[in-house]
């Protein structure tokens, strides 16, 4: 089923970018739409070979590329981010590796992707 979703889920987020760049949106909110086009596409090429988190990557991308924006005191809600891994761990979507492997892919590719284009 991923795999069959994943390409409306990139296809919306570019659509998504697109219209905000053609509106005028802030350079950061389209270097934040950039950096998850590039983890959702890493994470998604990932997947089609083994089942990689995309859950925990969204969510430590959105953490690091927070802190990068917001300051470190979002390292606070980090525990969250071990809360969404735990999860999916629990509901079985997923083996503890899968979801530390999302949590590093998203990331080190939201966190380094948002700073290239930031």
């Amino acid at each position: 089923d991923r795999l069959r979703a994943a390409p409306g889920v990139v296809g919306s987020v570019v659509a998504g970018s697109l219209v905000l760049h053609a509106l005028g949106a802030p350079h950061e909110l389209l270097a934040l739409e950039g950096a998850m086009v590039l983890t959702l596409g890493c994470v998604g090429a990932l997947t089609s070979v083994w089942k990689v988190s995309f859950h925990t990557a969204a969510a430590c991308a959105s953490l690091i590329i927070l802190t990068t924006v917001q300051g470190a005191w979002f390292h606070a809600v980090l525990p969250l981010t071990a809360l969404i891994g735990w999860s999916r761990v629990r509901l079985g979507a997923h083996t503890p590796a899968q979801g530390v492997v999302g949590a590093v892919l998203g990331g080190a590719l939201g966190g380094v992707g948002f700073l290239l284009l930031r």
